[in-house]
Order: C-alpha cells, then structure tokens, then sequence
C-alpha cells in the first residue's frame, strides 16, 4: 500500500469536521505503526470500523468484517462511501 500525505490526512480530517451531525461517520484515527492506513469509525446505531487504504490508482475503504471494499479515485467521494455500507444486522 501506499502512505497518506500530510495533505490527504488533513483534507480527511477537514472533511470529517464539515459534516452534519446526523452523518453516521463519527471519528478517524491514524496509527504510527501502520502509516499506510486511516481508521474510520461509524456511530454507534451503525457502529462500523473501516480501514482506508491508497493505491497508486485509488483508495479503498474495507468494513471490518472484511466483506466489503469500496474503490474509489477521489478522496473527496470518502464520506460518501462511509455513507453508503450498510449497517450490520441486529
């Protein structure tokens, strides 16, 4: 995988801010011991982990079941995406 510029993780961390309250993506979170991947979390009615992830060609963003990955080329289609995976079954 590739690692995340300074940049991108700011424009995560701007775009995560300029949400509305009501939008399920509720945190991220950057690990030092694996700079190549973003977590990022989901609220608690539809509570989520996900890791993003870079490609040279696009990110991906892979539920914590493992089951699911998204492809995407932009990282501004990132709260999206979030948006979009269902929440897990009761």
């Amino acid at each position: 995988m590739t690692l995340f510029s300074e940049t991108e993780i700011n424009n995560i961390e701007k775009m995560w801010r300029g949400l509305s309250t009501d939008h399920p993506w509720t945190g991220f979170a950057t690990l030092p011991e694996n700079p190549d991947e973003v977590w990022i979390f989901r609220s608690r009615v539809n509570w989520r982990r996900f890791i993003l992830r870079k490609t040279p060609d696009a990110y991906v963003l892979v539920d914590d079941t493992q089951n699911s990955e998204e492809y995407f080329s932009q990282l501004d289609n990132l709260a999206l995406k979030v948006n979009e995976v269902p929440a897990l079954p009761n």
